[in-house]
């Protein structure tokens, strides 16, 4: 039931020493939220979530996966 339109895939070896949890309530809460879940309204989540900082991550392709079956658009 994921309402994403795009999935980026990029090497983890890039990313990997810079990966941190995101905190829960837009960052402003004192737990951590691993899989999304804080806003119900904006749908069911489930969808599991890190955050890259400070490292650029060259990103490997772009699909468009909100049909059926997805398709690249990059590269």
């Amino acid at each position: 039931t994921s309402t994403a339109k795009y999935r980026l895939e990029f090497d983890w070896q890039a990313a990997k020493d810079n990966v941190k949890i995101p905190r829960g309530s837009q960052g402003s809460a004192e737990w951590f939220e691993p899989i999304c879940r804080d806003y119900p309204e904006f749908g069911a989540g489930g969808g599991g979530q890190l955050l890259i900082d400070g490292a650029e991550v060259p990103i490997k392709k772009i699909w468009d996966i909100s049909g059926s079956i997805p398709i690249q658009l990059y590269p």
